[in-house]
């Protein structure tokens, strides 16, 4: 009931018909049909008598895969009783094969896009065989990713499936897309050959850069060392880049000249070469495979000054101050902090009052050489280094002039910016008592009133002196006295003494009066 098929399975339905063409009857007749199976012994046909049978068959795949009609041929023979005589015949019905071969592919992936280095895309291969024809020896081969299997035998409307991957390399990233192309071959029962491929093409995209701003706070001009890493904060698809996904471009530095720019993103600086100011720098963060792909960002830090702590204190070292009197302030200079102090200057504004005469640098446990500088009576000293610790102690003797006060003020100060500035600077104030010639003495060695001591003698240019006891005798004669007349050898009474004094302007004055002596 069909002129042709083209797969197994199909059911072919054959109708035989005999017929006594004769005018005699036939008997013992015998139907056969080999492939169907069918068999009928025993068949009596009367003259002009036809009879009718149903067999089927079921196309197999040795059918199909013969690549030849299927033939089915059937065969009846019958006796002629009188006569003994074996009549046959028999009829054959052709199916012919419907092989029409076709093959497919089809190619699918798991992301329709990629943007990174090590990305991995999973590839679904389908092939279906969608002729008519068995196809052998399918060939399936995926040279992109290095996938190739064989399929021996692939029946009409049937499909098998394989999965494959490919890493993405840095080299893909530099095209627009990645194409992939699968192949599919086979052959039919005939040696025909049939193919086909499928191309797949993935959009490469670029992957979210993000160029954080950075904030690598404050450092001391003495700092070297590293202040940070730009990196550490930017995301390439979310992460910290790797070095080696990504690079950058200082595009704007500021004006500094002490930075070190490692290609892991550090930043050191080096001491000592910048100036003080807070600094703004620029950068681009490009990724490697994709340079269009790229943000902005910027750095900020300062550099501050060092920092010391530098302590002063200045005092008069004598209680008691007379006009003419020489007599010292001592200055210590001592670095309290924790860090170094170098280029140390004290100055020392000397007031009206009194007159520089000369200084000592009376402790210093630095290792550093004090050198000063005169100018009038301003004094200015300067300490190359002092320590954490250490100190200085300068003597600077001075010549008190007329009476009244005087406000001495010391303040020191370093290369360095001091925490502590309120103790950078200190004052003396000294009484400077007039000049006054004393009435009693108490030569005793008791360390009071021993001596007959004229306060303020030196504020005089040059003197003379001449005292006498009550009788008018001369127990002394001295010019320039020194302050040491203790009455030798004289009795406890009273004494009386001329003091004649020069001032630098050549102008003499003459002082009158008595000494009470008073020995126990």
């Amino acid at each position: 009931d069909l002129n042709s098929v083209s797969r197994a399975g199909i059911v072919l339905n054959y109708t035989l018909v005999i017929k006594n063409t004769g005018n005699v009857t036939l008997s013992s007749g015998d139907l056969t049909d080999p492939r169907t199976g069918l068999s009928v012994p025993g068949i009596t046909l009367a003259p002009g008598e036809e009879k009718t049978f149903q067999t089927t068959y079921t196309v197999t795949l040795e059918d199909i895969l013969s690549g030849e009609p299927i033939v089915n041929i059937a065969n009846v023979k019958a006796v002629h009783a009188p006569s003994g005589t074996l009549l046959s015949a028999e009829d054959q019905a052709i199916v012919n094969l419907d092989l029409v071969p076709g093959i497919s592919i089809e190619k699918t992936a798991d992301k329709s896009t990629i943007s990174g280095m090590g990305e991995v895309v999973v590839y679904t291969l389908t092939v279906s065989n969608t002729g008519t024809a068995p196809l052998l020896n399918v060939l399936v081969s995926d040279p992109m990713t290095g996938l190739e299997e064989t399929i021996g035998l692939l029946l009409p409307g049937e499909e098998k499936e394989f999965t494959t991957s490919y890493t993405v390399k840095a080299s893909d990233l530099e095209s627009e897309t990645l194409v992939n192309i699968a192949k599919v071959t086979a052959q039919t029962v005939s040696k025909e050959e049939v193919g086909a491929s499928d191309e797949l093409v993935i959009g490469i995209s670029a992957r979210e850069i993000i160029a954080n701003d950075d904030n690598f706070g404050a450092h001391f001009i003495s700092f070297g060392g590293v202040i940070g890493n730009i990196l550490d904060n930017d995301r390439l698809e979310g992460v910290r880049p790797d070095p080696a996904d990504v690079d950058f471009e200082f595009t704007e530095l500021d004006g500094i000249i002490g930075l070190l720019i490692d290609e892991n993103g550090e930043l050191s600086l080096i001491p000592g070469v910048n100036e003080v100011r807070d600094y703004t720098l620029k950068y681009t963060l490009r990724e490697t495979v994709f340079p269009e792909n790229n943000d902005d960002a910027l750095v900020f830090f300062r550099i501050l000054n060092d920092q010391a702590d530098l302590n002063v204190t200045k005092e008069a070292l004598q209680d008691e101050v007379f006009e003419g009197d020489m007599f010292d302030y001592q200055i210590v200079v001592s670095n309290v902090g924790d860090t170094d102090a170098t280029n140390v200057v004290v100055t020392d504004n000397i007031p009206s009052g009194v007159t520089y005469q000369s200084y000592t640098v009376t402790a210093n446990n630095t290792g550093s050489t004090v050198t000063s500088t005169v100018s009038g009576n301003n004094v200015t000293f300067t300490i190359p280094f002092i320590g954490a610790g250490e100190s200085v102690t300068i003597q600077i003797r001075v010549k008190a002039g007329a009476k009244g006060t005087v406000i001495n003020t010391v303040v020191v100060g370093s290369d360095e910016d001091d925490i502590n500035e309120d103790d950078n600077t200190d004052s003396d104030q000294t009484e400077i008592q007039p000049f006054r010639i004393p009435n009693v003495i108490t030569p005793n060695n008791d360390g009071k009133n021993d001596v007959f001591e004229i306060q303020g003698l030196g504020k005089y240019a040059s003197n003379s002196i001449t005292i006498f006891n009550r009788y008018g005798d001369h127990v002394l004669e001295r010019e320039n006295y020194g302050n040491d007349w203790d009455a030798p050898g004289q009795v406890a009474g009273t004494y009386f003494y001329v003091l004649r004094v020069t001032d630098a302007q050549g102008n003499t004055t003459e002082f009158k009066g008595w000494i009470q002596v008073i020995k126990e």
